[in-house]
């Protein structure tokens, strides 16, 4: 391997975040220099956050040396992905798991969203403050250094495990209903914040019975101002009731107020709509960049459809995935249970195998 390393900063798709993390980006890639440096290599660092996949085509593409990506926070897998596929040269995602930010996260995300593309890659990480003095750490990256990947013990890895009979009892009762009826997942968009390792498509959902469809998350901004203004009282009285408590305008959040939360429940009940037009007893509420200046956040309404506890219930959850989640398990009616230490203190959580109703962004 040469002696040259390029090391990139892959980004959130959104400025502040990576205003917000460059201080300890910094810092990581100074550690990560110094590293670089006792083994004798020449640390080049690329300009900026890569926040557009683009740009990882742009910066990290005309690149054949050996690459490192600096991991602090949240980013994007297209944002390394869209540069480095097609090539072989060596890469390595590198993290300082400090816990203030959600660096080892991205990493992991990234990382899987490389393995889904085939793209070889190799992972490090450390918790101290002086990297040069985690031996573990170093022995690692001089592993790199010299053959351009790093490998793990896999005596902890194991590809068989004992199954219960009651569990695969279960497994057995729903692969038969899934035989009997197609699940339907009807899918707004593909994959969350870059999380292409998370959605299955078409080809691989349909080996096991399941159906999708999508629709656009924007039908929301169709349906919302046609949501009777009762409903959306009702359900705000009826979360208030049970006990939700609300932090507006706390720690800054000037623009989370009464009518923020009343948004979020029109977001709710419209979502709530959808389910019931379509016949779908669980769906995906997946992070939608673009509608940041349209709508306020979703956890909240995501948060009641995974509870029976919620306005307009049938008695019964709508299971609610987000994020990089393309999946719904079954817990029999009997073994829910109520929760005591919750958000919804009264509120019985339970799940149930069925059609799928999908919301998130391409």
């Amino acid at each position: 391997m040469g002696k040259r390393v390029f090391l990139f900063w892959p980004g959130d798709g959104r400025k502040a975040p990576n205003d917000l993390a460059r201080p300890s980006i910094e810092k990581a890639t100074f550690q990560l220099e110094q590293a670089l440096r006792k083994l004798g290599r020449e640390p080049h660092v690329i300009d900026g956050f890569i926040s557009k996949p683009h740009e990882s085509i742009e910066k990290l593409g005309p690149i054949t040396d050996p690459m490192i990506g600096v991991c602090v926070h949240w980013f994007y897998g297209p944002h390394t992905t869209e540069g480095v596929t097609g090539k072989d040269n060596p890469l390595l995602l590198a993290s300082n798991f400090s816990g203030e930010w959600p660096g080892l996260v991205g990493l992991l995300n990234t990382g899987a969203c490389l393995e889904s593309l085939d793209r070889p890659f190799s992972r490090i990480w450390t918790d101290t403050k002086e990297w040069t003095s985690d031996k573990k750490f170093m022995d690692r990256l001089a592993q790199w250094c010299e053959t351009g990947k790093i490998t793990y013990p896999k005596k902890d890895l194991t590809y068989e495990a004992k199954i219960p009979r009651t569990a695969a009892k279960a497994a057995r009762q729903i692969t038969d209903e899934i035989r009997k009826r197609k699940i339907l997942i009807l899918m707004l968009g593909d994959t969350s914040m870059g999380m292409i390792n998370g959605y299955f498509g078409a080809r691989m959902l349909h080996r096991y019975g399941f159906g999708e469809h999508k629709v656009d998350q924007a039908w929301m901004l169709d349906r919302g101002p046609r949501i009777d203004s009762k409903r959306v009282q009702d359900a705000f009285a009826f979360v208030r009731d049970r006990g939700v408590t609300f932090h507006w305008k706390e720690n800054g959040s000037a623009d989370f107020d009464e009518k923020a939360t009343c948004e979020q429940l029109r977001d709710y009940l419209a979502v709530l709509d959808l389910v019931q037009e379509y016949k779908a007893d669980c769906m995906g509420w997946q992070y939608q960049l673009g509608l940041i200046p349209l709508r306020p956040p979703s956890d909240f309404s995501e948060g009641l459809l995974n509870s029976s506890c919620r306005p307009e219930s049938n008695g019964d959850t709508v299971i609610c995935s987000t994020e990089a989640d393309q999946g719904i398990d079954e817990t029999p009616a009997q073994e829910q249970r109520a929760s005591s230490g919750g958000v919804f203190p009264r509120c019985a959580l339970g799940r149930r195998v069925g059609r799928a109703l999908y919301l998130g962004p391409a």
